[in-house]
């Protein structure tokens, strides 16, 4: 065991470990010198590693499998994470806390640590990130892909087109086409630009895409001007991004549903979105795969795709110390609270 306090003191001898983790599960640790009566004694990260326990740090928190199986986690407490161990040897038997040594400000902390074992540069704090900009400032951090917008519209010759307020004309009813497809490539190559836009910063264009996506294989040129008009509003909103505070810090999930739109539908659709910290954490809009037959039936689907997803998100916040936000979930209509 290695001594956190200040100070030495004197070794007692070789004994085992008997690390107690959640689960009723437990480690036992031979050959471990000991300390007794010491508060804080410290069990070696690399020393779990060689009895086959995995280390994962997230954030405050350490989680340990073994063989790819759970064994337990712990939270940081005063910059270390928290063992209840049971210490035994041959002239010593008592209870005391073991501590994991590598705390957070060692473990993410440590360049040398990591460069040891790494080839890597450190290149100061993070601008872009897989395409989204970073943005901070004293009131949050707000996530923008204007320089990819700007991108797209010169790689497809529409940086130049006037911008529209709305990106989609509800009027419009698109169908499949029965005929040849009209430029299938070049509007393929299209949705999907938008589309990588729509999973990381803009989820108000997620119906939009959702909708000129499926006729990829049987567009008109209907389809190609609703996905022009598309292109035209990202033009305007260029700037638009995801913006995230310190307040709310509650958890609110909204869900739609729309039943069949034309005859070419044989599947109504359905989407969520949950926001965390005034900004969209989790957002999904896509065809159902049963079918439904009726309005409120088709409701409560969307309620039960969004709550699967709301009770995911529950569980991830759990693990955050001192959580206590419950989640806001509101259902698309008045048909599924009556029932």
């Amino acid at each position: 065991m290695f001594i956190w306090e200040t100070g030495t003191a004197r070794v007692a001898g070789k004994g085992k470990v008997l690390l107690k983790f959640t689960l009723d599960k437990s480690l036992a640790l031979h050959s471990v010198l000991h300390v007794p009566n010491m508060c804080r004694n410290l069990v070696s990260g690399l020393l779990l590693n060689k009895a086959g326990i995995k280390l994962v740090f997230e954030s405050n928190k350490i989680v340990l499998s073994q063989n790819g199986d759970f064994v337990g986690k712990r939270f940081c407490h005063e910059g270390l994470f928290v063992l209840e161990t049971d210490c035994e040897n041959m002239n010593i038997s008592s209870n005391s806390s073991a501590y994991i040594v590598e705390s957070l400000d060692l473990w993410h902390g440590t360049k040398d640590l990591l460069s040891s074992n790494f080839d890597m540069k450190d290149l100061g704090e993070a601008d872009v990130i897989l395409g989204i900009k970073i943005i901070r400032n004293s009131e949050g951090i707000t996530l923008s892909q204007s320089h990819y917008v700007e991108k797209v519209l010169k790689k497809f010759n529409h940086f130049d087109c006037d911008p529209v307020r709305t990106l989609y004309d509800p009027s419009i009813h698109l169908k499949k086409n029965r005929g040849f497809p009209v430029a299938q490539f070049e509007y393929a190559k299209i949705t999907g630009s938008v589309m990588f836009l729509m999973n990381c910063t803009r989820p108000n264009i997620a119906y939009a895409v959702s909708r000129l996506s499926r006729y990829t294989h049987n567009l008109a040129y209907e389809h190609w001007n609703a996905l022009t008009r598309l292109l035209r509003y990202l033009k305007g909103t260029m700037n638009l991004g995801l913006t995230y505070t310190r307040r709310p810090t509650v958890l609110e999930g909204y869900c739609d549903a729309n039943w069949i739109l034309d005859n070419d539908e044989t599947n109504s659709t359905s989407g969520y979105v949950f926001t965390l910290g005034g900004g969209a954490i989790s957002w999904k809009f896509s065809k159902k795969t049963c079918n439904d037959r009726s309005t409120m039936e088709f409701e409560f689907v969307a309620l039960e795709k969004a709550g699967t997803k709301a009770e995911w998100l529950r569980n991830l916040l759990a693990d955050i110390p001192k959580w206590e936000s419950m989640v806001l979930q509101l259902a698309p209509s008045i048909s599924s609270p009556q029932v």
